[in-house]
Order: structure tokens, then C-alpha cells, then sequence
């Protein structure tokens, strides 16, 4: 059962810092940039570097699941908009390039599969770090493994914030639309941090009514 409303709470506050500022180091890091380019200028071929995206923990290979893929895909464009560079742009064309690749593509596995390509090509190039390659460029690549670590651990422990069941995480059947949930949490921290007057958030429905004005503007830009 999800409790969005708990997003509001004190509680809340340090899990949902947490992930925004994983995110943040995710999105800052060079390989981000570089891997939309590579794909906006066809210079790779997306499905089949995909396959080769993944997080090792441990030396284990771990696959996230395209949901945590799109909802950081969505975070990512979403915080873009306050980089002083041509991050934002990037996405942009990228949504207007690949219908499934905008923010707010309907919910549908085809749009999970595509946001979470993008992510597997971002991880698949951090995984070459051979000798051959530059020592700086390591330094990013190997940071990149460590912020999806991060990020896994981080929307873990919000999913256990706002979803309660004695099943235990949610199942795939019982995930909300992915843009709908990056914008609750984008605003949640906004909300928390004073951004945004605390007293336009006083329950979940004005929460959700923000959430879903944001992402109506964002279809007419």
C-alpha cells in the first residue's frame, strides 16, 4: 500500500535529501552528457549497449529493473533545468527524438524499456576502465558504479517510507506511474527545504495536484 502523504513528514526529509543529492552527483558526472550525445548522434546502437549495463556490488553483477531506471531517468531531465549547461537540452531533444524518452510518455513497459536503455548505456560505458583507458576518465566511470549503488540504496529506503506491505517492496504490478512519482519527490523536497511555501503542501492531495500542474506544464512547453 503506498502512503504518499508520508512524504511530507519530518521523516522523510533526510531519505528524500539523500537520493536528490545522489542524483545530483549522478547527473553531474561527464559520462552522463557524453552517453546522450553518443545516442543523439547515432554513434552508438542503444539496444545493444544496453545489454551490456550493469552495477556490480560485490564483483556481483545486479540489475536495478527499468522502473528505478526511468524514475532516475525523469529525476535526471527534471534537475537538469538547474545546471548551468546544455544538460537540459539534451534531454529535451532527446524526448522529442524518442516519443518514450519524454518525461511524460505514457506508462507503458515500452517507455520503461527505453528510459532504462538510456541508463544501461550510461553503466555500460563506466564499466571500461581497461588500461588503455585515460586515468580521469576511470575516476568518473568508477564514480558512476558507486553513485547507482548509492541511488539503489537511496530509493530503497524512500520505497520503505511510503510502501508498506507484509510482502515486502512493491512488485512491478503495483508501481504508480514513474513521472508521476519522480515529480511527488522532487516536490517533496522542495517543500521540505522551503522552496515552495510548506503551506501549499499541507496534505497529499494538494501534493499530487502540484505534482500533476507541474507535469501539465510540461507538456505544453
Amino acid at each position: 500500500m503506498w502512503n504518499f502523504h508520508r512524504l511530507l513528514e519530518d521523516g522523510a526529509f533526510a531519505r528524500i535529501v539523500t537520493l536528490r543529492k545522489v542524483m545530483q552527483t549522478i547527473l553531474r558526472n561527464p559520462l552522463v552528457r557524453e552517453v546522450l550525445e553518443d545516442i543523439l548522434q547515432d554513434r552508438i546502437d542503444m539496444k545493444a549497449e544496453s545489454h551490456g549495463g550493469h552495477v556490480f556490488v560485490k564483483k556481483r553483477r545486479l540489475d536495478l529493473g527499468n522502473y528505478k531506471y526511468a524514475f532516475l531517468f525523469c529525476s535526471l531531465a527534471r534537475l537538469s533545468r538547474h545546471e548551468k549547461n546544455d544538460t537540459e537540452a539534451l534531454f529535451k531533444l532527446l524526448g522529442k527524438t524518442y516519443t518514450t524518452l519524454a518525461i511524460n510518455a505514457p506508462f507503458t513497459d515500452t517507455m520503461l524499456w527505453k528510459k532504462g536503455d538510456v541508463m544501461e548505456c550510461i553503466l555500460s560505458k563506466s564499466l571500461l576502465t581497461g588500461a588503455a583507458i585515460d586515468a580521469d576518465l576511470k575516476v568518473h566511470r568508477h564514480g558512476m558504479q558507486q553513485s547507482f549503488r548509492e541511488f539503489d540504496a537511496a530509493i530503497d529506503d524512500v520505497y520503505r517510507m511510503i510502501f508498506q506491505s507484509w510482502e515486502g517492496p512493491p512488485r512491478a504490478t503495483q508501481m504508480v506511474n514513474v513521472a508521476d512519482l519522480s515529480a511527488m519527490v522532487l516536490l517533496a523536497h522542495a517543500s521540505h527545504t522551503a522552496v515552495i511555501p510548506e503551506s501549499w503542501y499541507e496534505s497529499f492531495d494538494t501534493l499530487a495536484c502540484s505534482a500533476l500542474v507541474l507535469l501539465r506544464e510540461e507538456q505544453l512547453s
